[in-house]
Parts: structure tokens; C-alpha cells; sequence
């Protein structure tokens, strides 16, 4: 797989996602870890959590969705803003090790 074809889907899947790790200007130094009571405050903020495993229609499994040949870009932005105009926040996709191998 292209890089390219990897950051255009990174950046088509974060367009699904509810927000940022770091939520609303809370933003603290690395490694430094939050009290319970900050975590749950920052936790009880967040939408509810509502998403799929995506495959676009035009892949028959999750390997085929990384091959440079079957990479589909505009089914994938295309289906995954239905996703998110339905009301879905969040996404999962499996990045496949057999596609990576065969092409880095």
C-alpha cells in the first residue's frame, strides 16, 4: 500500500470520530496523569460512543480494503459520511500485517 492511500484513509476515519483524545483545551504534558475525579469529569463530557467495523462495499474483507488495486477512496469517504450523518462517531478498521508485508 501507498502512503498516500494510508493517510487518505487516516484522515477519512478521524473525520468520523466524535473529537480529539485531548478533549476541549484540556491539554496537559506528556506522560503526566490525570486524578480519577479530572478523568471522570473529561469522560462524562464525551458523546456516547456509537460506531461500526468498516469494510467499504467495494472490498470483500478487511485485506482487500488495504490493496493498493481495490483501494477505493471515494466509496470509503462517501460511506463513511453516511456513517456519520446517521449518526455514528466512531470507526474501526483492522489494518491487515499480510498487506503491509507485501507492500511497506
Amino acid at each position: 500500500m501507498h502512503i498516500r492511500s494510508l493517510s487518505a484513509m487516516a484522515g477519512l476515519v478521524g473525520a468520523v470520530v466524535a473529537g480529539p483524545v485531548v478533549g476541549r483545551g484540556q491539554q496537559e504534558a506528556a506522560g503526566e496523569r490525570w486524578p480519577a475525579e479530572k478523568a471522570w469529569a473529561w469522560y462524562r463530557q464525551q458523546p456516547w460512543a456509537c460506531g461500526v467495523n468498516f469494510v467499504p462495499s467495494t472490498a470483500a474483507n478487511t485485506t482487500e480494503l488495504w490493496q493498493a488495486a481495490s483501494f477505493d477512496e471515494k466509496t470509503i469517504d462517501r460511506e463513511l459520511g453516511w456513517a456519520a450523518r446517521i449518526g455514528f462517531n466512531s470507526c474501526r478498521v483492522f489494518v491487515q500485517y499480510l498487506v503491509w508485508k507485501h507492500d511497506p
